[in-house]
Protein backbone atom coordinates (compact mmCIF):
# COMPACT_ATOMS: atom_id res chain seq x y z
CA UNK A 1 0.00 0.00 0.00
CA UNK A 2 0.91 3.50 -0.86
CA UNK A 3 0.82 6.29 1.22
CA UNK A 4 -2.90 5.38 2.23
CA UNK A 5 -4.02 4.84 -1.08
CA UNK A 6 -4.90 1.11 -1.48
CA UNK A 7 -5.00 -1.08 -4.55
CA UNK A 8 -8.90 -2.17 -3.16
CA UNK A 9 -12.11 -2.38 -4.59
CA UNK A 10 -13.92 -0.04 -7.06
CA UNK A 11 -15.72 1.81 -4.36
CA UNK A 12 -12.67 3.02 -2.48
CA UNK A 13 -10.26 5.97 -4.29
CA UNK A 14 -8.52 9.04 -3.78
CA UNK A 15 -10.22 12.46 -3.64
CA UNK A 16 -13.63 12.65 -5.34
CA UNK A 17 -15.25 10.05 -7.28
CA UNK A 18 -18.55 9.01 -8.37
CA UNK A 19 -19.95 5.61 -9.38
CA UNK A 20 -17.55 3.07 -10.10
CA UNK A 21 -16.75 4.58 -13.29
CA UNK A 22 -15.18 8.35 -13.38
CA UNK A 23 -12.59 10.34 -12.61
CA UNK A 24 -9.77 10.42 -9.48
CA UNK A 25 -8.82 13.81 -8.44
CA UNK A 26 -5.75 14.03 -6.25
CA UNK A 27 -4.20 17.28 -4.69
CA UNK A 28 -0.32 16.50 -4.39
CA UNK A 29 2.71 18.44 -3.87
CA UNK A 30 1.16 21.84 -3.43
CA UNK A 31 -0.46 23.05 -6.37
CA UNK A 32 -0.39 19.90 -8.70
CA UNK A 33 -3.15 18.34 -9.48
CA UNK A 34 -3.23 14.14 -10.77
CA UNK A 35 -6.50 13.49 -12.69
CA UNK A 36 -7.03 9.65 -14.29
CA UNK A 37 -9.54 7.46 -15.02
CA UNK A 38 -9.93 4.28 -13.69
CA UNK A 39 -11.75 1.33 -12.94
CA UNK A 40 -10.00 -0.67 -10.47
CA UNK A 41 -6.52 0.27 -8.70
CA UNK A 42 -5.30 -2.89 -8.64
CA UNK A 43 -5.71 -3.72 -12.46
CA UNK A 44 -4.47 0.16 -13.56
CA UNK A 45 -1.30 -0.17 -15.66
CA UNK A 46 0.23 2.89 -15.91
CA UNK A 47 2.31 1.46 -18.99
CA UNK A 48 -0.84 2.16 -20.59
CA UNK A 49 -1.62 5.60 -19.96
CA UNK A 50 0.22 8.18 -21.10
CA UNK A 51 2.76 9.67 -18.76
CA UNK A 52 3.27 13.33 -19.15
CA UNK A 53 6.60 14.65 -17.89
CA UNK A 54 7.60 16.28 -14.89
CA UNK A 55 4.05 14.65 -13.14
CA UNK A 56 3.68 12.47 -10.24
CA UNK A 57 2.91 9.87 -12.83
CA UNK A 58 6.45 9.99 -14.38
CA UNK A 59 7.91 10.08 -11.18
CA UNK A 60 6.44 7.21 -9.62
CA UNK A 61 6.99 4.88 -12.63
CA UNK A 62 10.64 5.80 -12.85
CA UNK A 63 11.15 5.08 -9.01
CA UNK A 64 9.90 1.78 -10.53
CA UNK A 65 12.52 1.56 -12.92
CA UNK A 66 14.88 2.74 -10.35
CA UNK A 67 14.17 -0.69 -8.06
CA UNK A 68 14.23 -3.05 -11.48
CA UNK A 69 17.34 -1.81 -11.60
CA UNK A 70 18.84 -2.00 -8.50
CA UNK A 71 16.91 -4.62 -6.48
CA UNK A 72 14.73 -6.79 -9.20
CA UNK A 73 15.34 -9.59 -6.31
CA UNK A 74 11.45 -9.30 -4.72
CA UNK A 75 11.40 -10.56 -1.20
CA UNK A 76 8.27 -8.79 0.18
CA UNK A 77 4.79 -8.71 -0.71
CA UNK A 78 4.52 -5.17 -0.07
CA UNK A 79 7.23 -4.87 -2.99
CA UNK A 80 4.75 -6.44 -5.03
CA UNK A 81 1.75 -4.52 -4.45
CA UNK A 82 3.92 -1.12 -4.47
CA UNK A 83 5.49 -2.36 -8.01
CA UNK A 84 2.11 -3.43 -9.48
CA UNK A 85 0.16 -0.27 -8.29
CA UNK A 86 3.32 1.68 -9.49
CA UNK A 87 2.47 -0.18 -13.50
CA UNK A 88 4.43 -2.66 -13.74
CA UNK A 89 4.17 -6.22 -14.71
CA UNK A 90 5.96 -8.45 -12.31
CA UNK A 91 5.85 -11.67 -14.48
CA UNK A 92 8.61 -10.51 -16.84
CA UNK A 93 12.27 -11.65 -16.55
CA UNK A 94 13.05 -8.09 -15.23
CA UNK A 95 12.07 -9.49 -12.21
CA UNK A 96 12.85 -12.33 -9.64
CA UNK A 97 10.38 -13.44 -8.18
CA UNK A 98 11.76 -16.84 -6.22
CA UNK A 99 11.93 -15.79 -2.79
CA UNK A 100 9.04 -13.50 -1.69
CA UNK A 101 6.74 -16.73 -0.72
CA UNK A 102 9.43 -18.49 0.87
CA UNK A 103 7.98 -18.46 4.43
CA UNK A 104 5.87 -21.32 4.86
CA UNK A 105 2.21 -20.40 5.86
CA UNK A 106 0.22 -23.34 8.00
CA UNK A 107 -2.94 -23.17 10.29
CA UNK A 108 -1.18 -21.87 13.13
CA UNK A 109 0.40 -18.99 11.25
CA UNK A 110 -0.85 -15.56 11.87
CA UNK A 111 -3.70 -13.85 10.30
CA UNK A 112 -1.52 -11.33 9.10
CA UNK A 113 0.76 -13.54 7.60
CA UNK A 114 -2.20 -15.32 5.64
CA UNK A 115 -3.28 -11.51 4.36
CA UNK A 116 0.18 -10.01 3.55
CA UNK A 117 0.51 -13.87 0.85
CA UNK A 118 -3.06 -13.79 -0.34
CA UNK A 119 -2.51 -9.81 -1.26
CA UNK A 120 1.41 -11.07 -3.23
CA UNK A 121 -0.84 -13.10 -5.19
CA UNK A 122 -3.63 -10.61 -6.14
CA UNK A 123 -0.43 -8.66 -6.89
CA UNK A 124 0.98 -11.16 -9.39
CA UNK A 125 -2.71 -11.78 -10.77
CA UNK A 126 -3.04 -15.16 -8.81
CA UNK A 127 -5.71 -16.78 -7.45
CA UNK A 128 -5.57 -17.10 -3.78
CA UNK A 129 -7.92 -19.74 -3.45
CA UNK A 130 -6.10 -22.28 -5.08
CA UNK A 131 -2.26 -21.57 -3.92
CA UNK A 132 -1.21 -25.15 -4.65
CA UNK A 133 -3.74 -26.75 -3.70
CA UNK A 134 -4.80 -24.66 -0.80
CA UNK A 135 -8.07 -22.01 -0.40
CA UNK A 136 -5.75 -19.05 1.66
CA UNK A 137 -8.96 -16.76 1.84
CA UNK A 138 -11.13 -19.80 3.35
CA UNK A 139 -7.85 -20.74 5.89
CA UNK A 140 -8.04 -17.17 6.80
CA UNK A 141 -11.69 -17.06 6.97
CA UNK A 142 -11.33 -19.84 9.33
CA UNK A 143 -9.54 -17.61 11.95
CA UNK A 144 -12.27 -14.75 12.35
CA UNK A 145 -13.27 -15.19 15.85
CA UNK A 146 -17.31 -15.95 16.19
CA UNK A 147 -16.92 -14.33 19.95
CA UNK A 148 -15.74 -10.73 18.77
CA UNK A 149 -15.50 -10.99 15.54
CA UNK A 150 -11.70 -10.42 15.19
CA UNK A 151 -8.79 -12.79 13.41
CA UNK A 152 -7.10 -13.40 16.79
CA UNK A 153 -3.73 -12.10 18.07
CA UNK A 154 -3.37 -7.66 18.27
CA UNK A 155 -5.27 -5.68 16.38
CA UNK A 156 -3.35 -5.50 13.62
CA UNK A 157 -4.40 -9.49 12.35
CA UNK A 158 -7.89 -8.02 12.17
CA UNK A 159 -7.11 -4.91 10.30
CA UNK A 160 -4.98 -7.32 7.25
CA UNK A 161 -7.62 -10.02 7.53
CA UNK A 162 -10.08 -7.04 6.65
CA UNK A 163 -8.10 -5.28 3.95
CA UNK A 164 -6.81 -8.86 1.94
CA UNK A 165 -10.26 -10.03 1.83
CA UNK A 166 -12.03 -6.91 0.99
CA UNK A 167 -9.35 -7.16 -1.35
CA UNK A 168 -10.21 -10.56 -2.43
CA UNK A 169 -13.77 -9.81 -3.01
CA UNK A 170 -14.66 -12.73 0.05
CA UNK A 171 -17.57 -12.20 2.10
CA UNK A 172 -16.36 -12.05 6.12
CA UNK A 173 -18.60 -10.76 8.99
CA UNK A 174 -17.82 -7.32 8.44
CA UNK A 175 -20.23 -6.14 10.52
CA UNK A 176 -18.34 -7.93 13.58
CA UNK A 177 -14.74 -7.43 12.48
CA UNK A 178 -15.82 -3.43 12.21
CA UNK A 179 -17.62 -3.39 15.97
CA UNK A 180 -14.09 -5.25 17.04
CA UNK A 181 -12.03 -2.31 15.80
CA UNK A 182 -14.07 0.01 16.94
CA UNK A 183 -13.45 -1.44 20.20
CA UNK A 184 -10.14 -1.27 19.67
CA UNK A 185 -9.90 2.38 18.92
CA UNK A 186 -7.53 4.42 21.46
CA UNK A 187 -9.19 7.66 23.37
CA UNK A 188 -6.89 9.93 21.01
CA UNK A 189 -8.53 8.78 18.37
CA UNK A 190 -6.31 6.29 17.05
CA UNK A 191 -4.65 2.63 17.60
CA UNK A 192 -2.05 0.51 18.77
CA UNK A 193 -0.83 -2.62 19.63
CA UNK A 194 -1.00 -1.81 23.14
CA UNK A 195 -1.32 0.71 25.55
CA UNK A 196 -3.55 3.65 25.31
CA UNK A 197 -1.91 6.09 23.22
CA UNK A 198 -2.30 5.83 19.29
CA UNK A 199 0.08 5.08 16.89
CA UNK A 200 0.73 6.84 13.64
CA UNK A 201 1.47 3.27 11.96
CA UNK A 202 -1.21 1.17 13.23
CA UNK A 203 -3.48 4.00 13.17
CA UNK A 204 -2.94 4.27 9.16
CA UNK A 205 -3.51 0.81 8.72
CA UNK A 206 -6.82 0.61 10.74
CA UNK A 207 -7.85 3.82 8.60
CA UNK A 208 -6.69 1.92 5.32
CA UNK A 209 -9.27 -1.28 6.78
CA UNK A 210 -12.25 0.96 8.12
CA UNK A 211 -12.06 3.63 5.60
CA UNK A 212 -13.94 1.19 2.48
CA UNK A 213 -16.25 0.31 4.88
CA UNK A 214 -17.84 3.84 5.03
Amino acid sequence: LISGQTFANDDIFVGSHSGTEGTVTEHVYDEEIITATYTNIMTQNTTEMDIEPGTVSEAVYQMGNYYKDNNPTLEHWEQLVALKLAGHKLKTAAWNLDSWDKDDIDTMSPATSYAGRILGLLALDEDPTNYGGRNLTQELLNKQQPSNGSFGGSVNNTIWAMIALDEARVDYDKTKAIEYLKAEQKPDGGFALSGTVGDPDITGEALMALSRCI
